[in-house]
């Protein structure tokens, strides 16, 4: 389920992070949180481990 996208300023993702691994979602720039409570509710359903930590970063405006 590893994900490495290349990153950069200003990218919108999902970086979730397991004991022994990383999983990083790029999304659109104008997603809603709706979107993104979605996509993690679906990531949940395909993870039978508990995430340590997640991760969302909003695309800047100005980028």
């Amino acid at each position: 389920m590893q994900q490495n996208a290349i990153e950069r300023l200003g990218d919108t993702r999902i970086q979730v992070v397991f004991r022994d691994k990383k999983a990083s979602f790029r999304l659109s720039g104008d997603v809603t949180l709706e979107h993104i409570a979605s996509t993690l509710g679906e990531i949940s359903k395909r993870c039978i481990e508990r995430p340590l930590a997640v991760y969302v970063t909003l695309q800047r405006p100005d980028c």
